[in-house]
């Protein structure tokens, strides 16, 4: 392929050099035919002019062809030096960031390694990764993420894992369970099991402080063995439980007794649930909220919640 362009290249050269050639030719022809018409014989001044007036505009044209090329040279300096101006612009921007600008840096060499010979499939799904991450950080940017396509696995286990010093979290069947509980449901599933061991590496490596509500129909289910079972191990990965029956929460604070996750105080991880009479959790979308006003909101809501259960574990 490449030898072919360069003799397309070549030809193209060529033939724009014989019609420059061709050009001085028929004017010097035109100026000695003229000059012999009106001296009415073939003289030296005769050729001498036309042989000039040819080589004028044989001249004139490599001129014009010269700076033609120096212009386009001068484009394309400009352009490259705009790219890398824009290129050191954006890397800049990243090194002011709050992402690590070798992460950046190594993201583009990963992507320069793809070659451009693979497969359309390699390439499909490497631009489609791209696109997700920029999405991703987009939106992150912006205060809320979402995932349309239900619950997203990576987020919860990525926050979980990047915690630093806690996690606040309410559980409610209409998202973690299956049949009106919780013992078949999320806990007991390999998504449950991953969680719950990066909970525990989060307690014993980062000393993170994680609380977990559950909200139940009614406190007898904490005494079933399924349940009691998943209780324990929660517990045993220095996780703080309490119990909190829906109907005893007072109206101010129902609206908060939905499935949310808060990351240091910082992100609520939230799964929205879809109306669906399957005793298994549809759910619509996955939401990752960074909004100062909305992890405020939540704050206080878990808090209420919490002393709330507190008391009445108490009394």
């Amino acid at each position: 392929m490449p030898e072919r362009s360069s003799r397309t290249r070549s030809t193209l050269t060529a033939s724009a050099v014989a019609r420059r050639v061709a050009a001085a030719l028929l004017t010097g022809v035109l100026t000695l035919g003229i000059s012999s018409l009106a001296q009415g014989e073939l003289s030296a001044s005769a050729i001498n002019l036309s042989v000039l007036l040819g080589g004028i505009v044989l001249l004139l044209q490599v001129i014009i062809d010269f700076e033609r090329a120096i212009n386009n040279v001068d484009q394309s300096i400009k352009d490259r030096f705009t790219r890398a101006s824009d290129m050191a612009r954006l890397l800049d921007a990243v090194g002011s960031s709050a992402v690590d600008g070798m992460l950046a840096t190594e993201l583009l060499e990963n992507a320069a390694g793809i070659s451009p010979a693979a497969p359309p499939l390699i390439k499909g799904i490497s631009e489609t990764e791209v696109v997700r991450a920029s999405r991703f950080l987009r939106q992150l940017a912006h205060g809320e993420v979402v995932y349309d396509d239900g619950e997203d696995r990576d987020w919860l286990l990525s926050l979980t894992r990047n915690a630093r010093f806690a996690i606040d979290a309410t559980s409610t069947t209409t998202v973690d369970g299956q049949d009106a509980g919780f013992a078949r449901g999320f806990w007991s599933n390999d998504l449950g099991n991953r969680y719950l061991r990066a909970q525990n590496d989060a307690v014993l490596n980062r000393e993170v402080r994680i609380r977990r509500l559950f909200i139940v129909q009614d406190l007898e289910e904490f005494n079933e063995p399924q349940f009691a079972s998943i209780i324990e191990s929660q517990e045993k990965a220095g996780i703080h439980i309490l119990p909190l029956q829906r109907d005893q929460v007072p109206p101010t604070l129902r609206p908060s007794l939905i499935d949310f996750i808060l990351f240091d105080q910082v992100a609520s991880y939230e799964v929205i649930p879809k109306p669906s009479p399957s005793p298994t959790p549809e759910f619509l979308n996955t939401r990752l909220i960074t909004r100062p006003e909305h992890v405020v909101e939540r704050r206080t809501c878990f808090e209420g919640l919490w002393n709330l259960a507190t008391e009445l574990r108490d009394q």
